[in-house]
């Protein structure tokens, strides 16, 4: 499995591009700042099936006890097809739709076809 966590200090980043095959397993992991209100909710450019996408939060610990710090949110993509899609984050209070996202993150994921001889997430 892979794993990206990307900069709480990096706002509004351009589009990166993100590259897996069909069958691996990438997680994102967007920090969280849950206890001021504020969630990553996602939109994909496409129908398509090139990645499933499930969501998990990540509970902040320190040294085994839970912390009193917002929990990341963890994005898992799957690889399902080959082909590509545009992922859009925003993070956002569900009560503030009418004014602009906290902030953004933007990817290109690209699914590769499996190699040959290669089984999922191995190097």
């Amino acid at each position: 499995m892979f794993e990206a966590i990307a900069s709480p200090f990096l706002l509004n980043i351009a589009m990166e591009t993100l590259r897996l095959h069909v069958g691996d397993d990438f997680v994102l992991r967007l920090p969280g700042r849950s206890m001021a209100g504020y969630n990553w909710t996602l939109r994909m450019n496409s129908a398509d099936a090139v990645v499933s996408i499930t969501h998990d939060v990540v509970a902040p610990t320190s040294a085994g006890v839970a912390s009193m710090q917002s929990a990341d949110e963890a994005f898992t993509l799957h690889g399902a097809s080959a082909g590509n899609v545009q992922l859009q984050f925003e993070l956002r209070r569900s009560w503030e739709n009418d004014i602009p996202a906290a902030e953004q993150r933007m990817f290109d994921v690209e699914v590769l076809p499996r190699e040959k001889g290669k089984t999922a997430n191995a190097p």
